[in-house]
């Protein structure tokens, strides 16, 4: 109901005083890890947090891949998590209010949670986690809803993301949402849903340290991708390259268990399409004809022959559609052409229905991709 759950004593102090102390080495700068170039460029790209320090300390991967937070995780989501990523913190980040979900989401949708552990006594001083209960329940931002698309080849969060901080900002003063702020003991563990609005208090005694883990997990049998560098809308998917810590294998994947097929573009993104589809990227929708030039205006016949009756009750507004089903085969591709641009125009409508279960939206758009493809297979 809330989007979050407060754990409180969930972790042993010995391991909390493990990970605290392997601090000193994974932020020394002079460390030399044993680990792969690009998770060497994550373990120093900030000073005050470290990313996947997993690979290289075994209490920050005891930590994420916790059986209890694991089965408790199975038990709220119907699913079983995948722990993907840590982020070790040496003070809070004040950082502002945003979701999780525009940064890791998932097809189904919602798949994906965080859990951030004190590793020590969280005060007001030290600048404490905050979050707005209930915000979870907002639907999920897509770039296009700002008007913009991602750019191509873009990494880290793009350009456009001061106009989401400024969107967070204005959904929390027009819906009155209220603001909570954790201050807790050691050992306490925060779950939080994938959207549930959060962010970083302000530190109020300057040189206070808030060390503290967090864990992202994703669930499994699904897609794993990045909203703020995708055009889901045009169906371009920024897919997440990620292993599972556990293991170190690759995240497959997939649709509800589904086996996909995945189509790199040259901008870094993916279509997706399910496996072995013999089309999976469709046909080319012709563009729509452009409207004829207006007749110029004639004396009425005072006699006027009677106008012949349609072929197709629906055919009366398209007189191309009507000629051309009465009259010879040379006019099956214009009939094609009209088919598909009102299944275009209609797939249209339907997308932007409100208020309508998705699995029906989908359903339609399912109907209406078979009667395109029949239209070209004719």
């Amino acid at each position: 109901e809330q989007g979050y759950l407060v754990l409180e004593n969930f972790f042993e102090p010995r391991l909390l005083d493990a990970i605290a102390a392997d601090y000193a080495r994974l932020f020394d700068p002079h460390t030399r890890f044993d680990a792969p170039d690009h998770v060497q460029r994550l373990l120093r790209q900030d000073t005050n947090r470290i990313q996947d320090a997993w690979w290289v300390s075994k209490p920050v991967k005891k930590l994420a891949a916790d059986e209890r937070m694991l089965s408790l995780l199975e038990l709220l989501y119907g699913r079983k998590a995948i722990p993907f990523q840590t982020l070790n913190f040496v003070k809070g980040t004040e950082q502002a209010t945003h979701s999780d979900a525009i940064h890791f989401s998932s097809l189904p949708p919602r798949y994906m949670c965080g859990v951030w552990v004190a590793l020590e006594d969280i005060t007001e001083r030290n600048g404490p986690l905050n979050y707005y209960p209930g915000s979870h329940k907002i639907p999920e931002l897509r770039l296009e809803e700002f008007g913009v698309w991602a750019p191509d080849n873009e990494v880290g969060v793009g350009p456009h993301y001061p106009r989401y901080e400024d969107y967070v900002r204005a959904v929390i003063t027009s819906r009155h949402l209220e603001q909570k702020r954790l201050t807790c003991k050691k050992g306490t563990a925060l779950i939080w849903a994938s959207n549930l609005l959060h962010g970083g208090c302000p530190i109020l005694q300057p040189g206070t340290t808030r060390l503290s883990q967090v864990t992202h997990y994703y669930f499994e049998r699904c897609l794993y991708y990045t909203p703020i560098l995708s055009n889901s809308v045009l169906g371009e998917y920024c897919l997440k390259d990620l292993l599972d810590l556990r293991t170190g294998r690759p995240l497959k994947h997939t649709i509800n268990g589904e086996e996909l097929d995945l189509y790199a573009l040259p901008n870094g993104r993916h279509r997706v399409a399910r496996k072995g589809s013999s089309r999976a990227l469709g046909t080319l929708m012709p563009q729509a004809a452009p409207a004829p030039e207006p007749a110029p205006a004639e004396t009425p016949d005072p006699d006027p022959a009677p106008a012949p009756a349609v072929p197709y009750p629906d055919a009366a507004g398209h007189p191309s559609l009507a000629t051309a089903f009465a009259g010879p085969s040379a006019h099956l591709a214009e009939v094609r052409r009209t088919v598909l641009t009102l299944i275009e125009q209609q797939a249209r409508v339907v997308h932007a229905a409100q208020n309508v279960d998705p699995l029906e939206k989908a359903r339609v758009l399912a109907q209406l991709c078979q009667v395109a493809l029949a239209a070209t297979e004719q």
